[in-house]
């Protein structure tokens, strides 16, 4: 039998640097014990990093509105997604001046950001079966965020329906790791029959699930249907590995149950994925010399 000495691990600066100095998620690791200067002056806004990007140097998190509590129509603060660098500023994400909004994932260098915004429709008109329903709601809206460019923009649904497309709940919910495939889910066209009231009249707020939604991937400024099992009406795509080949989500089958799927992407074949495999080599070959060369250079002395 093999015995393992359990050592209790102290999160301290200390222990990092001597333990972990070149792990490549140190920054990661000394996030929840850092005071930041991007924190300055917003800690009363609630601030909740939740996630960092793979070479440390981008955040994403939410935190409350800035609002006064006069304006405040929910019973909680709504969130506001924000992102930032080490050093700062923060950027506040959102397209929108009502409800929450919240990035999901980010790509590895943290350039590309993916998540979902609320937004405000009053008197929206819908057609169901039996009548149009007319109401005012908050929908989601899947969203990109480009570092660089500090651009947010709405990457659409999947609904056909030009008069009625910006009436479709959707979110993004993961990235790969070079930024060009996202995955999430989306409201399709398709009425949801087991719920829509057959009997319902009038106008208002009445609460129920109108269309079913389908699991999406987009890339080169498109949305595509990933689609469902045999039978079923429902699927949502929550993560893709960091290469973009293998997809991860739920989906319903013909008898409505929800089971776990994977889709894969023939997007990628594998003279993609292997060039870029050989370009992630060639990089780190090339680090590895410079640093190499580094260490020989000769020390200089003062006269």
């Amino acid at each position: 039998m093999i015995s393992i000495k359990k050592e209790d691990f102290e999160l301290t600066f200390d222990n990092v640097n001597k333990y972990l100095a070149n792990h490549p998620e140190k920054a990661i690791l000394l996030s929840p014990i850092t005071e930041y200067p991007f924190l300055k002056g917003i800690k009363r806004r609630g601030v909740d990093i939740q996630k960092i990007s793979d070479n440390g140097q981008v955040f994403i998190g939410q935190l409350n509105r800035d609002l006064p509590k006069k304006k405040l129509l929910d019973r909680e603060y709504p969130k506001v997604a924000f992102i930032t660098t080490a050093s700062g500023p923060i950027r506040e994400l959102s397209l929108s001046e009502f409800g929450s909004t919240k990035l999901a994932d980010t790509s590895a260098d943290g350039n590309y950001s993916v998540g979902w915004g609320d937004v405000w429709h009053y008197n929206y008109a819908i057609k169901l079966p039996t009548r149009t329903k007319t109401s005012s709601a908050i929908f989601s809206q899947a969203l990109l965020y480009d570092f660089s460019n500090d651009k947010l923009i709405n990457i659409g649904n999947l609904s056909k329906k030009e008069e009625e497309a910006r009436f479709r709940n959707a979110r993004a919910l993961d990235i790969t790791a070079d930024g060009k495939y996202v995955v999430g889910w989306s409201e399709t066209d398709e009425y949801n029959l087991n719920t829509i009231p057959k009997d319902l009249t009038g106008t208002g707020p009445h609460a129920f699930i109108m269309f079913h939604r389908h699991g999406f991937i987009y890339f080169n400024n498109h949305m595509y249907d990933l689609g469902t099992l045999d039978g079923g009406k429902d699927s949502e795509a929550h993560a893709i590995s960091d290469d973009g080949r293998i997809i991860y989500g739920v989906a319903t089958n013909e008898r409505n149950n929800w089971r776990q799927v994977i889709w894969r992407n023939d997007e990628i074949d594998n003279k993609y994925f292997n060039t870029e495999q050989q370009e992630i080599a060639d990089e780190k070959d090339k680090q590895a010399e410079q640093e190499k060369n580094g260490a020989r250079a000769p020390s200089q002395t003062a006269s």
